[in-house]
Parts: structure tokens; C-alpha cells; sequence
């Protein structure tokens, strides 16, 4: 490890305790060993962390200091590391061997006390601090506008910025100048994610996260991204067993809930903050909604196979699900076509194919429904979405319009939740991007991280929701069988009459 001064440190300790173990250690050499004990303490933290910290850290730690990463995730358990991890190992380090006069430092916590008590502090601690401009105390941190300068070691006369900011500050305050670094401590706003990014961007920067596994967004925009410069480890108390008093992680534990203890110490994420399905658990039965996709049909004791149908959110993004009604009344996301940017021709072909994986054709299918959108026309385009599929084979009718649906898209949201809430509804494991979808579609959430007042649910991450929710407000049984094919009137949402739309069928 670079700039690393651990072997030394190791060679005066070793020389510390061969003249303590001499008869009659001359007391000049014994005084100079202890006072270059005191200072190793007061200039070398980062070095003696090195020395104690878990391989798990030195991992993320090396990959930080070789410019592997843009995000760099310590997300665990309490008292597990993760703050001291992204504070000592990764941003001291930094900041005692490659800042530059001119560099900003940004360091964000969830409220000025705990950015007092916390990442200061951690700062304070880890850095030699005869290079801050001015000392750091338990009232008020740096002072109160939370700026301190720290001197360059390659520079005598410059230095870079280190700013402490909060979560409770407002988010304009985070739209304003380009970062070096920042670190980002007890993260819970999602909101502020994208405007840190954009900080960074103009340096090249790296923005580390160290936090409890409390907000969801962490493990789905971070954990799960394809972005490979993008980092997430997670870790638990008992990674950092060797740095606590023994018996500590017990008594730690007591009087936890499980779902706390999971959190706390194991470091796994419980909350489902915002998520339209909660209750939608991404494992495999009997423990979750996930089904090992057959290699086949199944059919029952009696001999019964699976009615199917399939719903279409067309679009750029299409989502086509093949559903199935099992003989017992239970629903399965049987298999999907899910594709971005591709023509209705095609699309129709990749349909296709996936019945015939199946055994299946379009004429086997009970009910066939596209979102009422693939209807719209514009004038310069008066042939439609429908028009397109139905050209290509696949004629479908309308699925019911979200605002003729009693209690709307809230109500449809309430019937699908039901059916996970009863494990009747399943999905199988080769859908992919359903499951994505059913893991990562949400309400949009305030600057607090709470549910908008307007209740609205994003418009992204949800076009096999959308076929999914329709699907299961049509309350398909087995034993209806629907193939009569038929548009909606336009003014459907207005209709009084229930019977009405019987009228529509063609």
C-alpha cells in the first residue's frame, strides 16, 4: 500500500517492547520509544487503522485509493465499521496524501449535530491536526458555518475545503459548486443522490455512502445497478468483532426485534420504504412469490392445465406478460417479452416465439388486452399502436381505464397487494424484469423521504406493473374463458350504466 507507513510503525513497536524486555533498558532509549509511540498516535491513524481493520474494509479501501470506483457503498449493521471505513480508510487517506490546494471536500450527515459528533469528529480524530485551520470542539464542531481548511501535504502553503453539510439543509444548497470527494454519512435521502452525482462529475470525484441498511433505494440504485464503477458492500457488527469489547454484539443484540436485529447487526435491509408492493418478497416459495419456471405445462391431480392470457403495455418500453390461471384459481406471471426502442413487427415476433416455447399460439390464449394508450393517435399519425399490432396478428382489446376503475390506480394498486397478502398471486423466476419492476416501483416521495401528498406513483419502472395490475383487476378465474375481442367507447369513463360496455363489443 502506497504512502502506507504500517511496517514502520510494526519496527518501532517491535523495538519498544525488545528494550522493555531488556534487564536494565537504558532510560533514554526507553523515553525516546515511548514518545515515538505518541507520535505514531497523534500522526499516523490512518496507517495504525490499517492495521486493525477487516479485509472486507482493506478490499473496498484498495479499490478506492486504485481509482476503481465512482461510488463506494458502506451499508451495515450498527457499529460495524462502515462510517470509520469510509472516513478513515478511504477519505483521510485521501486527504493526507492526494488533496491538492483547491480541492473541496464535501461531508454530508442528517443534521448538524450529528455532523458535529460524527463526521467532524471522525476528521478530527484521523487526521494529524495541526493541519486544520482552526481546532474542532464537542459544541460546535469547526464553527458554525461548517468550513475548515486543512493544509496540503505536498504544500506548505495551500490547502483544500473541507464542508460539512446536512440533510436538513435545503436541497439548493447541493446544486452549487464541483467536489474532489464527498462522503456521505447515515444517507437517507434519495433526493439528494443525483445532485451529488453531479457534483462530482466535473473532477471525476467519488462520493462514499455509510449508512444502516434502513432505505431501500440503496440496495436497488446501487446494489443492483449495472454500473460497474459503482460499489456496494455490505457489512455486519460482526465484521468488526475484533475493534469491540468482548460480548459487546450480545449485548447489542438484546432487546432487539428480529426485523432490528436483521438490520443492526446482521446488516440486512427490512424497510420497504414507498414501494407501491410490500408485500411482495423476492424469493423463491415457500419462503417468497417467486416459482421455479417449469420446464413444462404443469396439470393438476385431476389433469387440469393453466388458463393463460396475455396483457401488453405498449411503448417505447413494452412489457408483454403471458399470465396464467392456475385450476385452483391462483395467479402466475407465467413468462414476458420485455423490450425498449424495438417495432410493433417485431415485438409480435418475440411474442410468438415465446408462446411457442410454450406450446402455445395466439389462438390458445383465453383473453388478449393492450393499455387503453395503444388507442391514442395523434395527427400526423392517425394509425395507432393497436392498429400496428392487430396488423401484425395480434388483435386485443382494451383493458379498463385506470380512472373507470372504482378508487382508481390507488384501488388497483389495494387489489394486487391483496393477492400477494394472500400468497394467490406468483411470479415466475424467469421474469426478470417483472420481478425488477415488482421490487422497485414506488410512490413519489417528498424531500423527506415520505409519500408525496399528491400520491402519485412514479412513471417509471412500472410497464409489466401496469399489464400486471389490470390483469388482476379483471379478476381472471378459471373458469371463465374469454375470447371475444372488443374495444372500449372512448367516453367509457363516464358511462352510468354497469352493462354498458357490452354495447362495445364487435
Amino acid at each position: 500500500m502506497a504512502d502506507l507507513a504500517t511496517a514502520e510503525i510494526q519496527n518501532v513497536y517491535r523495538m519498544y517492547q525488545a528494550v522493555r524486555r531488556l534487564e536494565n533498558p537504558p532510560s533514554e532509549a526507553l523515553e525516546l520509544l515511548e514518545q515515538a509511540q505518541d507520535i505514531i498516535k497523534n500522526e499516523s491513524r490512518v496507517d495504525l487503522a490499517f492495521m486493525t481493520a477487516s479485509e472486507k474494509q482493506i478490499s473496498l479501501a484498495n479499490g478506492f485509493w486504485d481509482d476503481l470506483y465512482d461510488v463506494i457503498a458502506f451499508v451495515g449493521a450498527n457499529r460495524s465499521g462502515k462510517s470509520w471505513g469510509a472516513a478513515v480508510l478511504c477519505l483521510s487517506r485521501w486527504i493526507r496524501g492526494r488533496a491538492e490546494p483547491g480541492s473541496r471536500v464535501w461531508c454530508v450527515s442528517q443534521n448538524s449535530k450529528s455532523s458535529i459528533s460524527g463526521a467532524q469528529r471522525e476528521l478530527w480524530e484521523a487526521l494529524p491536526q495541526d493541519g486544520f485551520s482552526r481546532p474542532w470542539n464537542p459544541e460546535s464542531g469547526f464553527g458554525n458555518r461548517g468550513i475548515v481548511q486543512y493544509r496540503c501535504t505536498n504544500s506548505k502553503k495551500g490547502y483544500c475545503t473541507l464542508t460539512f453539510l446536512n440533510e436538513e439543509q435545503d436541497v439548493n444548497v447541493f446544486e452549487s459548486v464541483p467536489c474532489d470527494m464527498v462522503w456521505w454519512d447515515e444517507a437517507s435521502k434519495e433526493s439528494l443522490f443525483g445532485r451529488l452525482l453531479m457534483r462530482v462529475l466535473d473532477k471525476s470525484g467519488v462520493i462514499l455512502i455509510s449508512t444502516i441498511p434502513e432505505e431501500i433505494w440503496l440496495q436497488l440504485r446501487i446494489n443492483e445497478s449495472d454500473n460497474p464503477r459503482w460499489v456496494f458492500r455490505q457489512f455486519s457488527t460482526f465484521d468488526n468483532e475484533r475493534n469491540l469489547p468482548e460480548g459487546k454484539i450480545k449485548q447489542l443484540a438484546q432487546g432487539l426485534t428480529p426485523e432490528e436485529y436483521r438490520m443492526r447487526v446482521l446488516g440486512e435491509f427490512v424497510s420497504m420504504t414507498g414501494l407501491a408492493f410490500p408485500e411482495y418478497l423476492n424469493r423463491l416459495q415457500p419462503d417468497g412469490h417467486n416459482i421455479e419456471t417449469p420446464a413444462k405445462i404443469p396439470k393438476d391431480n385431476a389433469g387440469l392445465s393453466p388458463r393463460f392470457d396475455l396483457f401488453i403495455d405498449p411503448g417505447v418500453h413494452t412489457a408483454a406478460l403471458l399470465l396464467a390461471v392456475m385450476p385452483d384459481n391462483s395467479l402466475v406471471v407465467w413468462d414476458e417479452v420485455y423490450c425498449v426502442g424495438e417495432r410493433p413487427d417485431a415485438i409480435v415476433g418475440r411474442i410468438r416465439d415465446m408462446l411457442e416455447r410454450w406450446k402455445l399460439s395466439m389462438e390458445d390464449l383465453g383473453d388478449i388486452a393492450m393499455d387503453p394508450a395503444g388507442w391514442n393517435t395523434t395527427p400526423s399519425n392517425e394509425l395507432n399502436l393497436r392498429d400496428e399490432y392487430d396488423k401484425y396478428g395480434l388483435r386485443a382489446r382494451k383493458w379498463i381505464l385506470t380512472r373507470a376503475y372504482g378508487g382508481g390506480e390507488k384501488a388497483m394498486i389495494a387489489r394486487v397487494r391483496v393477492r400477494l397478502q394472500e400468497r394467490t398471486l406468483f411470479i415466475n423466476d424467469c421474469c426478470t424484469n417483472t420481478i425488477r419492476e415488482m421490487r422497485m416501483w414506488r410512490w413519489v416521495m417528498d424531500d423527506t423521504q415520505r409519500i408525496d401528498i399528491k400520491e402519485k406513483l412514479a412513471n417509471t419502472d412500472n410497464h409489466a406493473c401496469d399489464a400486471l395490475k389490470a390483469w388482476v383487476c379483471d379478476d381472471p378465474r378459471y373458469t371463465t374463458f374469454i375470447r371475444a375481442v372488443y374495444d372500449m367507447d372512448p367516453d367509457f369513463a363516464e358511462m352510468q350504466d354497469e352493462n354498458a360496455w357490452q354495447e362495445a363489443l364487435v
